[in-house]
């Protein structure tokens, strides 16, 4: 709920609470200017690099700019620490120390984006009693003497979670978010059942209106604001995928600043292709299904009806900008693209013989390989193995 700050908590006995926000108050924290969104916990985590979200457990989240996180915890066996991290674990802002006393616990927000606020993390360090959390924030609105510089109203939809999509299905404007994309997925097609909205067959993505041939069902539209979504806010993004299939628009996004000598692109890359196996097939329905696949700069319409929807995500899945590993491959098979990348020829391999068994379910006949710029067209037509081993060999670091 949102509550003036721990006067009117009634999560603790009365004195250890007045004890306690005095203590904070002696710290510097204004909270007659602030709001605080809070919640009694009451749980007690064990072990070593236990993580919980802080939106996991609070009810509500602040309306205006976050600017303290408050905690009120202790360790029940010894010294114990909470770090307080987030960007998913990889940024730690800082690190409490706790003893067996019942205390109070601040941590500055100030210069945090929504984005970082809404990653916000606490990994525990030992038997650790949290019996409270809570998020500060400024006041909205109003002004006077304990707010001089009201926070103006939002001018847009405050997002639930760091993905959100903006777009027109029909000439129906939408908005969904979410903490994760599955989350995202699933507030749009509680919508959808809600809505009047039939026979679909326009969409306004990424500011670009689109017409399909044929009418898109819930599930794709709904895939589709699910593979498009983006990072709220305006937060600048790197594209790990950009597609088209069946003339439909799949670019999924992460948030700029993503190093891969530091943030484990197998991780992200392990998200990208989870939501690829998820929601392909709903995007790809039977009856919307056709022969065009292009992908980034390269385009390629294929000249046979392709009914195989485990090409499909192949397709995406071995074109994404994520690039694990030292050794790489990218090129053409009888001119659909490719983009391997690991460790060894043999992760190469392995990659590409899951994306030639596909391919050829489709194409049988295949003579004509480019591999990092290098073309070869054989006078006989080749398997998978084949394939692989040309590809394989051509591979570099």
């Amino acid at each position: 709920m949102l509550n003036k700050p721990l006067l009117s908590l009634k999560i603790i006995p009365l004195l250890m609470a007045a004890s306690l926000f005095g203590e904070a108050r002696a710290q510097g924290s204004r909270f007659d200017e602030e709001e605080l969104v809070s919640r009694q916990v009451d749980k007690t985590y064990t072990g070593i690099g236990r993580s919980v979200r802080v939106f996991d457990l609070l009810v509500e989240r602040p309306m205006g700019r976050a600017k303290n996180l408050f905690l009120i915890a202790k360790s029940m066996r010894g010294l114990g620490t909470i770090d307080v991290t987030t960007n998913d674990g990889r940024r730690t802002l800082q690190v409490l120390t706790l003893s067996d006393d019942l205390s109070s616990q601040q941590v500055s927000l100030r210069g945090l984006d929504r984005q970082d606020v809404n990653s916000l993390s606490l990994r525990m360090n030992g038997f650790i009693q949290l019996a409270l959390v809570g998020i500060s924030s400024e006041r909205q609105g109003g002004g006077g003497p304990g707010n001089p510089n009201p926070t103006p109203p939002p001018t847009h939809p405050i997002p639930a979670g760091p993905y959100e999509f903006r777009g027109k299905f029909a000439d129906q404007s939408v908005y969904f978010s979410g903490y994760n994309r599955d989350e995202l997925n699933r507030s749009c097609l509680d919508y959808m059942k809600r809505s009047s909205l039939n026979l679909v067959n326009t969409a306004v993505v990424n500011d670009v209106k689109f017409t399909t041939s044929f009418f898109m069902n819930s599930n794709t539209l709904c895939a589709l604001a699910t593979f498009n979504s983006r990072q709220a806010h305006g937060r600048q993004t790197d594209v790990l995928l950009d597609a088209k299939i069946s003339g439909l628009p799949v670019k999924v996004e992460i948030g700029r600043g993503w190093n891969p000598r530091r943030d484990r692109p197998e991780k992200e890359l392990a998200e990208v292709l989870d939501l690829i196996d998820r929601y392909t097939e709903a995007l790809i329905s039977s009856h919307s299904l056709n022969n065009r696949f292009s992908v980034e700069e390269t385009n390629y319409t294929t000249s046979y009806f392709v009914s195989n929807k485990d090409l499909a995500k192949k397709f995406l899945k071995y074109n994404t900008a994520v690039q694990t590993g030292y050794v790489k491959a990218q090129g053409t098979v009888q001119g659909m693209p490719f983009r391997f990348s690991g460790y060894s020829a043999t992760d190469i391999n392995s990659q590409c013989v899951d994306y030639m068994t596909s391919l050829k379910a489709t194409y049988s006949l295949i003579n004509d390989i480019t591999v990092n710029g290098k073309r070869s067209i054989s006078s006989r037509f080749l398997g998978v193995d084949d394939i692989c081993m040309m590809i394989v060999s051509e591979s570099r670091p």
